[in-house]
């Protein structure tokens, strides 16, 4: 499930706390297909979600009885999901009710992990937490069950001409969402970059991103502007100690689009706080 809908997974939650959640814990088979609709509610009248599409969550019984079951799926059945041929999945079914600690993270777009235990007698209440590691997805480490949720970015450009063009084209095709001012709440995934030189636009956006908590806020610009820039931030009352001016990682960018991606690197090092050096002088994961 995309962490954009988990909104209607706390409305049910409130509503009809009772309602059993299905929660994906193993799957074998099936031939590809929907792999990350691992979450889906049984409402009153309502299927909100799915696993490997509707295919395996409607077969569960709506008791909401807190349990581990195993799901099957025929070769037939599987096919009419689009699945290439069948196979099982392990679920956890439990009350909605649960997840009602969602709702927390979602007004400040913030990722976030449920981390539930799988007991004898099924799973115990979970305990949902901000994500840090912010990677999206299902996991099992023994008996805790791990299920993280991540908003799709959101990148505002502020600014017009070709490196804007290019830095909303590289964003877009990272995954992330380019957004126009007004943006709505930012939160640690997203990013803000001012092209403007003119501290009139440029303050009062970089102030509202750096107060709102955006994880990457940056500024185009000579160590000038950017001194500049830093004095009035200071004046509206803001520690510009979290911009990045001027923008981008230091890679001999020279046209338009070079830039753009220097920008978006710094972007993503940032929001998934890595340190953007060569993976040949570290030692640690090499991926996200």
């Amino acid at each position: 499930m995309r962490y954009e809908q988990l909104s209607e997974v706390v409305e049910l939650a409130r509503s009809q706390p009772a309602a059993p959640v299905v929660r994906l814990v193993a799957l074998h088979g099936f031939g590809g297909g929907e792999r990350d609709l691992d979450l889906a509610v049984l409402a009153e009248d309502q299927l909100v979600g799915g696993i490997l599409g509707a295919g395996l969550a409607a077969g569960v019984s709506r008791d909401g009885t807190p349990r581990i079951e195993r799901l099957d799926l025929d070769d037939d059945r599987a096919q009419l999901h689009g699945l290439a041929c069948g196979g099982w999945a392990e679920v956890m079914v439990h009350p909605v009710g649960w997840l009602a600690g969602l709702e927390a993270f979602l007004a400040g777009r913030v990722p976030v992990v449920v981390e539930t235990e799988l007991g004898d007698r099924g799973p115990l209440q979970p305990r949902i937490a901000r994500d840090d590691a912010a990677r999206p997805g299902v996991s099992l480490r023994g008996t805790l069950h791990r299920h993280a949720f991540v908003p799709t970015p959101r990148f505002v450009v502020v600014g017009e001409g070709a490196l804007a063009d290019e830095l909303r084209w590289v964003v877009q095709w990272l995954g992330a969402q380019p957004v126009q001012l007004p943006a709505g709440v930012l939160g640690p995934l997203d990013g803000v970059c001012v092209l403007s030189h003119d501290h009139d636009v440029a303050t009062p956006v970089l102030r509202d991103a750096l107060q709102q908590g955006a994880g990457y806020v940056a500024a185009l610009g000579s160590r000038e502007t950017q001194r500049v820039r830093a004095e009035r931030l200071r004046e509206a009352g803001v520690d510009p100690g979290a911009l990045y001016g001027p923008a981008g990682f230091d890679i001999g960018a020279r046209s338009a689009r070079e830039t753009a991606l220097a920008i978006a690197a710094e972007w993503l090092a940032v929001t998934r706080r890595r340190s953007g050096r060569s993976l040949r002088d570290g030692d640690g994961p090499i991926n996200g």
